[in-house]
């Protein structure tokens, strides 16, 4: 018999193994007078316990990790024994079995509230493992479990892109696979697209980035005639944690873009890059990927921002390409998580003509983390440049017109000196600094330019070296750090002047007078903290502004500044490539993990239209109905953060705004005002704390207000701003120009909107939620291309796969949010043959009368199909699965005798639930004639589509319960069969003595001994001596032959003459037998007395 397998919660099984205790034991355990409760709550006093101790108290003020380092794999692999209308018997596999081998009894119903989950079969390769698809969506049962058991398996081959739908699914294998990336790979991708072959390639990133493109081609060729076409721009939306792969993956899809690009432009003009016409001309060498696959270059990882051929680098593919180093030196820091994390996220819009040539780019940066720079997490870096610069990489002249001697070392700065100074990936900053270098000189940094840059740098690293005198009340610098003139120096101001923009306050006293007012050290420190963290991410957005000005298309315009249009060299569309940060939910989550969760919901919400979207579609192209669908929706989520007045961020802004404000305000606002929402909480100990939790699309997180005030201001004191305006090198003041521009932004552009005045700031918060509405407004317009990245382990070593930690990313990614909307309405898909295989058992009888009576004899798998789910309706609705014989002869003979019963744990969040009316049951009158056969089966939950079939659960639930009834009674009928078989067997052996015993009998009574061997005469004379009276030697035989043959007690009053001997059920060999050997605890405890008192006489 074929065994089914299945997937059992972890929880389940705990509350079999470890049940609860009741209400009355656990009051039955309770102290029973005042002096025990007193002196219980009082030895819980020593030793600093609280009975309301939590989670968070205990890891408050650790954010080094999230809370997966104690995570663990929530479910068990196992087999179904036995399943009948109550209750289902589930053996654990051996490799799950923790201290218990019993079998476990749970209810029906743990299949249909998600404790218990079918598992998937797949076929097994020459080397015995299991061959699974290159498309989630194509198995039959699609959940958590059966998706992470997938990507180990494909992990293990070395098979790290899965597709789901329409989303790639990639796993970080943390080393190099041979022949995955280069140019002959590349190769094989665009030339099946190109070549129009029927050949199917693998999931793979590539692909993603060749859809993209070929469906932005089609779309401009259906929009030929246009001026401005639209709908033609797509999107590729990565995503994932830190130490996914997010950046490099981003590396690959704008190789691949630019590969394309330049094959773009070595064909005539009239040509589309997505076709392949037949060209005799010689390309030039230089510009030949051909070229250089032919010749076996894979350089994979290693040459991920390069193009080959002659001056391949100095063309805009290569400029564009050239961009990754420099936001990667400025931009990316080693964490705990990942040795080259982007601390900020990105959207770089590539630009091309209608021939499908790149001929430029727009990047727009997220949410730089600034905090680094001024309280870096113990075992982690600050970002990359810091240390680049003072790996060795610069002459002793440059580092002397920096004041950095050559010795100096990353300890010597307090911005570095973090304790961690290398990567764990044996990247060397020596080497990507020159690749820095490189790009600059690509991207046409000019030389003083370059210097200018790296001054800034120096600057900020002899800042973080500052120190103060503390005076009471007062401060000044400290005048002999040997660090204050590099920084006057680099900065271009004077000791006196930066003493008063960071030790002095300067306070309006109304009548334009001014006070100037003394700072305590505290507040010193802060105005300094705060100009680092300025500078940096001035200079930071000066970069990209600076990369946006050498790789976006140019207009030109004439002598009246009017644009002139250029067809051949125009840009009509884009193809925007995100890298954008994961969902976080650290141990201490504060205001940056807010807004990226914010941003990750609110991507979520156009995911899940995506996926539903391309859900329907498929419905759609089958021909069924799915219109009555339900789909989730969190809009309710960005409401509680975003909604304007009552949302989180917004009662921050208000709060930011106002005077006088502090965290506690905020936090004491925002429990007021959100106390009534569904997705937020917060109880009295976390009110207490002013902590408050959201319950996002991926889980509960708890975030704690300590620094949203200060983090949401950002601000710079206006005494440093003017500092820096007042200096004496250009290049600071126009970065202080950037700073007062960021100031003075305006929050409207409409023509009679209302302008805030000079004074008033866009908040961090505010500006986010802007550029976020806007990155919305743009993804909306394209069509979307997803690949999530994923990090098989937390320790970034090759060939381990932890479940726990894929399951939690999968979680966060949406992917399980996405399974969960693609399979909402129909959650099992079956092609048309793979139906009829798997349930044409369960009406052969059914079927060999429709095959009598078809007259056509040529074989249809649809008709089939459909002639199959008619007799499974009829049989559903007729409820004759239901009126089987429940007799012995119904059920495999399963070990649960010794299983515990288990009740459904499975706990609901109540903001999830949803009213749902049981659909009405279908006339089997109406299948029977055929009337309405598609209303019917829709009533069932049942949809025929032209290939495929679509289950809803109950229907899938009601199919499979007959399936294992079925498969339960044939297993009976083969086991007595063969039973039946061997006991005939044996019984032939037995029979054919007692004959010849009996023949020898008869003739020694009839006196005919001479027929008879010596030891039989004697045998029998020694029978007749023993036995005196009437009895016939021959009837006296036969009755004890047939007492030992037929055991002469009725069925009912077997096992009743002796007691049953102990036994346990053990799986030897994968069969479950009794084990006679091991006795009962009474029986051992029987046998300890009857041995204690023989040893006592």
């Amino acid at each position: 018999m074929t065994v089914t397998r299945v997937w059992v919660k972890e929880s389940a099984v705990e509350a079999i193994r470890n049940p609860k205790p009741t209400f009355k034991q656990k009051m039955a355990k309770r102290p029973t007078n005042s002096s025990q409760l007193a002196s219980q709550f009082s030895r819980q006093a020593s030793l600093g316990l609280s009975s309301t101790s939590s989670f968070a108290s205990s890891t408050a003020g650790d954010d080094s990790d999230g809370f997966r380092a104690s995570a663990k794999w929530g479910w068990t692999s196992g087999s179904l024994v036995e399943q009948t209308g109550e209750q289902m018997t589930i053996a654990l596999d051996q490799s799950c079995l923790a201290a218990s081998s019993e079998p476990l009894v749970l209810p029906s119903s743990a299949l249909s509230s998600g404790d218990v989950l079918m598992a998937n079969d797949y076929e097994l390769s020459s080397k015995g493992k299991p061959l699974c698809p290159d498309d989630l969506i194509s198995v039959t049962h699609l959940h958590e479990p059966s998706v992470v058991e997938c990507l180990e398996h494909r992990y293990d081959d070395n098979h790290i892109y899965t597709s789901t739908g329409p989303v790639l699914l990639a796993l970080n294998p943390f080393k190099n696979i041979k022949g995955l990336y280069g140019e002959s790979t590349m190769q094989q991708y665009w030339g099946k697209a190109e070549n129009n072959t029927t050949e199917t390639l693998p999931p793979h990133v590539y692909a993603i980035a060749d859809n993209a493109f070929r469906s932005m081609m089609r779309k401009l060729d259906e929009t030929l005639g246009d001026e401005f076409p639209v709908g033609c721009d797509q999107s590729i939306l990565v995503s994932g944690e830190s130490g996914s792969g997010k950046t490099v993956t981003t590396k690959f899809v704008m190789k691949y873009l630019a590969a394309l690009s330049q094959r773009a432009g070595n064909r005539p003009p009239e040509k589309r890059a997505y076709q392949k016409v037949a060209d005799t001309r010689t390309l030039p060498q230089s510009n030949s990927w051909e070229t250089a696959a032919s010749e076996g270059s894979d350089q994979g990882l290693l040459n991920v921002t390069n193009l080959n051929g002659e001056n391949a680098q100095d063309s805009i593919e290569g400029q564009v390409l050239q961009s990754n180093p420099i936001l990667e030196s400025f931009g990316n820091a080693r964490t705990i998580r990942n040795d080259n994390s982007s601390r900020f996220g990105k959207f770089i819009e590539i630009q091309f003509t209608r021939m499908g040539r790149l001929v430029g780019a727009q990047i727009e940066t997220y949410l730089l983390e600034k905090v680094r720079l001024v309280n870096p997490s113990p075992g982690e870096r600050n970002y990359h440049i810091f240390y680049e610069m003072l790996s060795g990489s610069l002459s002793a002249q440059e580092l002397r017109s920096y004041f950095i001697a050559h010795t100096a070392t990353a300890e010597d700065f307090k911005l570095t000196a973090t304790g961690t100074y290398n990567r764990r990936d044996g990247i060397c900053d020596k080497e990507t600094f020159g690749a820095l270098r490189s790009a600059m000189k690509a991207m046409c940094f000019p030389k003083e330019e370059q210097r200018d840059i790296f001054a800034t740098i120096a600057a900020v690293l002899h800042a973080s070296n500052l120190t103060f005198l503390d005076y009471d009340l007062e401060s000044a610098l400290d005048n002999e750090n040997v660090h204050l003139e590099p920084v006057c120096h680099l900065l271009g101001v004077t000791p006196e002047d930066l003493n008063r923009a960071l030790c002095h306050v300067t306070i309006s006293a109304g009548n334009d007078a001014n006070v100037q007012q003394n700072l305590p050290v505290e507040k010193a420190v802060k105005g300094l903290e705060a100009l680092l963290k300025s500078t940096y991410a001035t200079l930071f957005t000066y970069l990209v502004g600076r990369i946006n000005d050498s790789i976006s298309y140019q207009r030109e315009y004439d002598e009246d500044d009017n644009t002139i249009y250029n067809p051949e060299f125009d840009p009509v569309a884009v193809i925007g490539v995100l890298d954008i940060f994961g969902f976080e939910s650290f141990k201490t989550n504060s205001f940056e993990q807010l807004c990226i969760n914010y941003c990750n919901e609110a991507l979520q919400q156009q995911f899940n239209a995506f996926v539903l979207k391309n859900e329907q579609s498929e419905y759609e192209r089958e021909g069924i109905d799915w219109s009555f669908i339900d789909f989730p929706e969190n809009q309710d989520v960005l409401d509680l953060i975003d909604k304007r007045g009552s949302g989180l961020l917004c009662i921050l802004d208000d709060q930011c705004k106002a005077p006088g404000t502090t965290d506690r305000s905020f936090a004491l606002d925002v429990m007021n005002k959100c106390k009534n929402q569904q997705r937020f909480s917060a109880d009295r100990k976390q009110t207490a704390r002013l902590q408050f939790s959201v319950h996002h699309y991926a889980g509960a997180v708890q975030y704690s207000t300590q620094g949203f005030i200060e983090k949401n201001r950002d601000e710079l004191p206006k005494e440093a701003c003017e500092l820096l305006q007042g200096s004496t090198n250009p290049f600071i003041r126009h970065l202080a120009d950037i700073v007062q521009f960021t100031r003075t932004q305006r929050t409207s552009v409409k023509p009679n909107a209302l302008i805030r005045r000079q004074d008033a700031k866009e908040t961090v918060g505010g500006e986010f939620r802007r550029q976020l509405r806007d990155l919305r407004g743009k993804i909306d317009h394209m069509t979307p291309h997803y690949v999530r990245c994923l990090k098989p382990n937390d320790e970034l070593v090759q060939n381990d796969f932890d479940r726990a930690a894929i399951a939690e990313q999968l979680r966060c990614g949406g992917i399980l949010e996405a399974v969960r909307v693609a399979r909402a309405g129909f959650s099992n898909h079956y092609s048309h043959s793979n139906f009829v295989r798997r349930y044409r058992f369960l009406v052969w009888k059914e079927m060999r009368v429709s095959a009598r009576n078809r007259k056509s004899t040529v074989a249809d798998t649809s008709r089939e199909c459909m002639e199959v789910i008619k007799h499974l309706c009829e049989k559903i609705s007729n409820g004759s699965e239901e009126n089987g014989t429940e007799g012995d002869n119904n059920r495999v003979l399963a070990p649960s005798a010794t299983a515990k019963r288990y009740t459904s744990t499975s706990p609901v969040p109540s903001w999830s639930k949803k009213s749902q009316t049981p659909a009405s049951k279908p006339d089997a009158s109406s299948l029977k004639r055929g009337g309405g056969m598609s209303s019917e089966l829709a009533k069932l939950g049942i949809q025929f589509g032209k290939t495929k079939v679509f289950l809803r659960h109950n229907a899938f639930e009601k199919i499979e319960q007959m399936r294992t009834k079925e498969h339960s009674r044939a297993a009976v009928k083969l086991n007595s069969v063969f039973r039946m078989y061997l006991a005939r067997l044996a019984f032939v052996h037995v029979r054919n003595v007692v004959r010849s015993d009996m023949h020898d009998l008869i003739a020694f009574e009839n006196g005919r001994e001479d027929t008879l061997d010596v030891d039989g005469i004697e045998r029998f004379k020694q029978l007749r001596n023993s036995f005196s009276g009437g009895t016939s030697l021959v009837d006296l035989w036969a009755q004890q032959v047939r007492g030992s043959i037929h055991n002469p007690l009725p069925r009912n009053m077997w096992g009743q003459e002796d007691p049953a001997r102990s036994f346990k059920w053990m799986l030897v060999d994968g069969l479950w037998v009794k084990n006679h050997e091991i006795i009962s605890d009474e029986e051992e405890s029987y046998y300890d007395e009857e041995a204690d008192y023989l040893e006592s006489q």
